[in-house]
């Protein structure tokens, strides 16, 4: 049976200045994402973190459900209070840090499914859910939802969308949630810290999505629509080049290689 995470430890591991000061824990939550969301409007403070081992009401990108046996994953939201040129990166900081986070602990390279999902081998290992409250025009906060499967058997996520894979089941072996979350954070800050910088981040994003120049297709709005995946702007939208010549560009959908 897979060990409720260990606060005392991860606190030991954790080697950032301002994320994951606090951090909060509870064994079952609905949602990290509305915990974390009821404490920012309660004035909690950047950088504050929100972990739990088993979610009833867990959710992803477009409502979805998101699923995970007890004790097996990290489930976790960092509360951010960023400037309005700030906030339309925060996906793309949070899917880079997963990443980083992954390779460091596995040593599996991973991808970044466009536009916030992670992936060892072409299957999902990781999620990213941005969520936010404005004043006016300026963000007042955002929370970065970060779901990843760790210790757990691929089989139990049959019923997934698209196919699924675990970080134990890639490595065959067990892998520490405490250092897992604790790099995690480490990168989120190394990254936030440098997002405000001339497009460093949407680059390093751009490099790890692997469908640019390739023929795709994207489910958005109800609507399918084929093309070549032409390039990504600094906030992270996509513009397909259409079979006629024409452009279009998407700031949300479902995207697969064309067959």
């Amino acid at each position: 049976m897979p060990a409720p995470l260990s606060l005392p430890s991860l606190e030991a591991l954790l080697r950032t200045k301002v994320f994951g000061r606090p951090l909060s824990h509870r064994p079952e939550v609905d949602s990290t994402q509305e915990w974390g969301r009821a404490e920012a409007r309660s004035g909690a403070p950047e950088g504050a973190v929100f972990l739990t081992d088993f979610q009833t009401s867990g959710r992803g990108r477009l409502g979805r459900a998101w699923t995970a046996l007890a004790c097996s994953s990290v489930l976790a939201s960092v509360l951010v209070r960023p400037g309005s040129g700030l906030y339309p990166r925060l996906f793309m900081i949070a899917g880079l840090a997963a990443v980083m986070a992954i390779e460091a602990n596995c040593g599996v390279p991973c991808s970044i499914k466009w536009p916030n999902d992670v992936l060892i081998k072409g299957k999902k290992v990781a999620g990213v859910l941005t969520e936010g409250e404005f004043l006016g025009d300026a963000p007042d906060f955002a929370l970065a939802g970060i779901g990843i499967n760790v210790n757990l058997d691929p089989a139990t996520l049959a019923s997934t969308r698209y196919p699924a894979t675990s970080l134990s089941h890639e490595v065959g072996t067990a892998i520490s949630r405490e250092r897992l979350i604790a790099d995690l954070l480490l990168w989120f800050e190394r990254l936030y810290g440098e997002a405000a910088g001339n497009g460093t981040i949407a680059n390093l994003w751009r490099a790890r999505l692997g469908i640019l120049g390739m023929p795709v297709t994207i489910v958005s709005n109800d609507e399918t629509i084929e093309g070549t995946a032409a390039s990504v702007d600094a906030t992270g939208a996509l513009t397909l080049t259409l079979p006629n010549g024409d452009c279009r560009t998407f700031v949300a959908g479902d995207v697969s290689l064309s067959r």
